[in-house]
């Protein structure tokens, strides 16, 4: 679409999920207001009234689903993502045109001399991911969650639709049965969005995936197909297995070997989708692709399925909470948890910490044990969750598949997030309702099996101060070659890159596997490096 020469959009990721076009205007995705579904048409339509109306803000937070839009009204332009910014739309403004773009390679191709931002890759080297709307280019941007981009007569605008944050009050004995009760309107929702495709459940040993095979065996799907992956001794893989056959849906079972997972190194598939699911602020995952590649690869599932992943029950439920949190050490514990991915110099640490800091400052005061946990928390499901947990969802749309987040149902979320951090810190709460509500009735009652801890790495942490583990990760580190497999060149360039750029030259990175999230974070930015190059 090019109206009037100030805007330049290009939208051309359709796959698994396609735009839909009403008059100069598009949108993807869809959003249910109370039960009643809006796609396609009528979701552009809808969005289309909100901006032209006074109570835009409370029409938009209605909205509740996964989507994007881009509207166009008279000279202006709205760019809009949902509450989770579950598809990405970037941006950049140059000479007083707007460009937009919902792949990283269609920005960069669309605005002149794309440059790195510099001040942006410490923090994305030591986690992964960036925050908010930032990229790791300079002037571009990503529209951030639950928030509405506007440019009109060459002003652009940023603004907040909603807030999540929420008067807290403690879960009473009635808790399961209303958290139940939403629980089954969410059910109806996902019904309703599948339009009777097949549901594809990614299960592991864990309880989100359950709960999601059990609410479709609730609702009566039976065109329901699960997977699992790893090894075949896993505990994981045998609580998949008991959990598919106690719920009666077939399960596929993808084991992941050394030698499988070099040869697809051996082709360029995977630097090909580490560009596709990067969009200038993120690392893309991994840890689906293998699978999601052999049921496409088998053609296991059908073409038109729709997987539904269980992200993110277990933080809504509080499993990310940081034990012995304080106002005095809450960074630190972040950092610590986060931020560990390749170690940063010092200089570029105290960066990113200072940075780590004021984003928590902003969602919280910071004076009490809840303050802390409800500043980890709205870190994570503003900064963590959309920008690195559910980018995961890439990996279906690689392969042409549909997606959906029934976790991130706003109901469901809204009520989880609604009760006091403290009482939900554990996930004992969210624990005791999937096994009362659903695990026990349908005898998939299995416990998740914890992964074995490390004696060495336990004594680490109980003896050893910050300063102590900073120094033997930074001297381990030392020993790393910068070099990966003779068949991955571009990972080698890569390596050589990272430690011969400037400022980075003291970044170590850990561990040297090509798969690894220090990898991968190697690969975008050499990549990024090598477009900008360009002429």
């Amino acid at each position: 679409m090019d109206s009037k020469s100030r805007f330049n959009i290009s939208l051309k990721n359709s796959q698994g999920c396609s735009w839909t076009r009403v008059g100069e205007s598009w949108g993807k995705g869809y959003a249910f207001v109370g039960d009643v579904l809006y796609e396609n048409e009528r979701l552009v339509e809808y969005c289309i009234k909100a901006v032209c109306s006074v109570e835009r803000n409370s029409m938009l937070s209605r909205l509740n689903g996964a989507f994007a839009v881009v509207a166009a009204v008279g000279g202006s332009v709205y760019l809009i993502a949902d509450k989770m910014k579950c598809f990405p739309l970037l941006y950049a403004v140059r000479e007083s045109v707007l460009h937009v773009s919902d792949t990283g390679d269609g920005i960069l191709s669309a605005i002149p001399c794309p440059e790195l931002n510099h001040d942006n890759i410490p923090y994305f080297l030591s986690c992964g991911y960036l925050y908010g709307g930032e990229t790791l280019l300079k002037d571009c941007f990503l529209v951030p969650p639950a928030s509405i981009v506007s440019f009109a007569d060459g002003y652009l605008a940023v603004e907040s639709y909603c807030s999540r944050k929420y008067t807290k009050t403690v879960a009473g004995s009635d808790f399961n049965a209303a958290c139940y009760s939403v629980v089954s309107r969410m059910i109806n929702r996902l019904v309703s969005v599948s339009h009777g495709r097949q549901i594809v459940i990614p299960l592991s040993g864990g309880y989100d995936s359950r709960l999601i095979a059990c609410m479709c065996k609730s609702a009566g799907l039976e065109n329901v197909v699960c997977y699992t992956y790893g090894l075949k001794t896993s505990p994981e893989t045998e609580i998949a297995r008991k959990v598919a056959s106690a719920l009666g849906f077939k399960l596929h079972t993808l084991e992941i070997t050394e030698e499988k997972w070099n040869e697809i190194f051996k082709t360029d598939i995977v630097k090909e989708y580490l560009k596709f699911g990067g969009n200038l602020n993120a690392v893309a995952h991994l840890q689906d692709f293998f699978a999601v590649y052999e049921l496409n690869r088998k053609k296991l599932v059908a073409d038109d399925a729709v997987f539904v992943p269980g992200h993110s029950g277990d933080l809504l439920g509080g499993s990310h909470f940081l034990s012995g949190m304080s106002s005095e050490n809450l960074v630190k514990k972040a950092y610590d948890k986060y931020f560990v991915i390749n170690v940063l110099n010092r200089s570029d640490e105290r960066k990113v910490k200072d940075k780590l800091k004021k984003l928590l400052s902003d969602f919280s005061e910071l004076r009490t044990v809840e303050d802390c946990y409800e500043a980890v928390y709205q870190w994570n499901i503003n900064c963590r969750q959309p920008n690195y947990i559910i980018n995961s969802i890439r990996a279906y749309e690689f392969f042409g598949y549909s997606w959906a987040l029934p976790l991130w149902d706003d109901e469901f979320a809204s009520l989880w997030s609604s009760i006091y951090c403290e009482q939900r810190a554990g996930s004992k709460l969210y624990t005791e309702f999937v096994f009362e509500k659903f695990f026990i009735p349908y005898s998939v009652d299995f416990r998740k099996v914890n992964p074995e801890k490390s004696f060495q790495r336990d004594l680490l942490n109980r003896y050893l101060s910050y300063g102590d583990k900073y120094r033997i990760r930074k001297m381990l580190a030392g020993f790393h070659l910068y070099s990966f497999n003779d068949d991955n060149s571009m990972l080698n360039k890569a390596s050589v890159y990272i430690r011969n750029y400037g400022q980075y030259a003291d970044v170590r990175l850990l561990p040297c596997e090509e798969d690894s999230m220090s990898a991968k974070s190697l690969f975008y930015l050499y990549y990024l490096n090598e477009y900008c190059k360009r002429d």
